[in-house]
């Protein structure tokens, strides 16, 4: 199986990933959920041989990068941080947009959580500065 990222950080990510699915017997427990939440034959995810199948693929599993694919985001109010300033409690962007894997892993860094501040007091910053 091929799978395809668009950073070193989301390949960093997908390996962990597929480690904890082979040292943690992840196939043998969706397998086993799969059968505990199905309410008849026709309502399994999964046929008898499929578990082989899936074996193999996270087993040979070969991860490459490609920058131009869209990258792995999450919604923007993921974000959250602590004003060093005012010692207001954020959520979200200033702009809205969903945010990156790589993005939010250096947003939410101890290096940038230090220097973390709400919308007041950027804007604020940003006009006495001016």
């Amino acid at each position: 199986m091929k799978i395809i990222v668009s950073s070193k950080q989301e390949k960093d990510l997908i390996k962990r990933f597929l480690t904890a699915m082979r040292e943690m017997d992840g196939i043998d427990t969706i397998i086993s959920l799969d059968a505990e939440v199905a309410d008849g034959e026709d309502e399994f995810y999964f046929k008898t041989d499929d578990e082989k199948f899936l074996e193999d693929a996270i087993n040979s599993a070969k991860i490459e990068i490609d920058e131009k694919i869209y990258p792995l985001c999450i919604e923007h109010y993921q974000i959250t941080g602590t004003c060093v300033i005012c010692g207001t409690q954020t959520e979200g962007t200033i702009d809205g947009e969903d945010v990156s894997y790589d993005d939010y892993l250096d947003m939410m860094s101890p290096q940038h959580l230090k220097e973390w501040k709400c919308e007041s007091c950027l804007e604020k910053e940003r006009r006495d500065a001016e």
